[in-house]
């Protein structure tokens, strides 16, 4: 389970930095295309992991519905008020707990993809 931490965060991140060190322009470039990119991406890899997990979710029904929108609930709830402790304006405050909630999806779909 480590690695796949590593590979889901630790990876990217990485190559995000090493992009920012050795062209700040194409980085530039990029970041104002991956929104779009990240949306289609997480819809795919979405029904991806529900498609492939569709046995264990129909078996499990509503407890793994309840734990999913507590997980995702959660997180954008404490990235909120994390960010307002920390005297954050609202935008982003906002912003955090949006960012913190994708996050939490991207982390869901692996765990998920281990467990079943």
């Amino acid at each position: 389970m480590l690695w796949s931490v590593v590979q889901v965060v630790l990876i990217p991140i990485a190559l995000g930095i090493v992009l920012q060190i050795i062209n700040r322009k194409i980085a530039e470039k990029a970041s104002t295309a991956l929104p779009i990119i990240s949306v289609v991406a997480i819809s795919l890899i979405l029904a991806i992991v529900v498609g492939g997990s569709k046995h264990q979710i129909l078996t499990t029904g509503l407890l793994i519905f309840l734990v999913v929108i507590l997980h995702n609930v959660l997180g954008y709830t404490i990235g909120y008020w994390l960010a307002r402790l920390l005297k954050l304006d609202r935008q982003d405050q906002k912003a955090v707990s949006i960012e913190v909630g994708m996050q939490n999806f991207w982390f869901s779909c692996v765990i998920s993809s281990i467990a079943f």
